[in-house]
């Protein structure tokens, strides 16, 4: 054999080493790729899964909480809506009310009925005890119409009864009006108000007989 055939021959042998050697590689590397393509398609199928476990705890989650929501709702609006029974007691409750305030007006109005009539009969007791038209009469009396004398300070008092003057009424005539009789004609300070009074005396004192208020 000649040097340039085992040449050829070695070269060739160097050629298939790194023909297998470059497939060999060039599989490993194809190996590589699949595994990780794969383990990446594993990765994805259990990212899916647990999202969609996840959205279908939630959607529990959310109809039970929408439920007892619902529920919540139902027993507030039992809970404010009246029943038939508390609505009747409602309404008693309002009659009695209206009743007791009728009584109490019905109460008021007769309180102040009775008053006045107290009122009216306290002022015709008043007149009745201020004037006397049946009065005695003493015609013996001789009367003293001088200022301060008992009978002009008793004649001031009945007419001071009488017509409600104070005591800084003006006297603008006291006179005789027959035995045992006299005639006061008074008013007010201010003469806003005149009266012309008539008495007569009989058991130890003066009686106003009849008054009247003068224009």
């Amino acid at each position: 054999m000649s040097k340039n055939e085992s040449r050829r021959e070695r070269k060739n042998q160097e050629e298939q080493v790194s023909s297998k050697s470059n497939s060999g590689g060039i599989s490993k590397v194809y190996y590589w790729i699949i595994g990780a393509l794969f383990l990446v398609l594993i990765l994805l199928i259990v990212f899916i899964f647990s999202r969609s476990g996840d959205d279908l705890d939630l959607g529990e989650e959310e109809d039970q909480t929408a439920l007892v929501q619902d529920a919540e709702d139902e027993n507030a609006e039992e809970s404010e809506a009246p029943t038939e029974n508390e609505q009747t007691d409602s309404q008693e409750d309002q009659e009695n009310q209206d009743n007791e305030e009728n009584q109490e007006n019905e109460s008021d109005e007769e309180t102040n009925s009775e008053e006045d009539t107290e009122d009216d009969a306290a002022a015709a007791e008043d007149e009745s005890t201020t004037v006397t038209e049946d009065a005695p009469l003493d015609t013996d009396h001789a009367t003293d119409y001088s200022n301060g004398s008992a009978d002009r300070v008793e004649i001031k008092e009945r007419v001071m009864d009488v017509t409600g003057l104070s005591d800084d009424l003006i006297e603008h005539w006291v006179g005789n009006d027959g035995p045992g009789r006299v005639v006061a004609t008074v008013s007010s300070r201010d003469q806003s108000e005149n009266y012309e009074v008539y008495l007569q005396y009989g058991n130890g004192s003066w009686h106003v007989t009849s008054y009247e208020r003068l224009d």
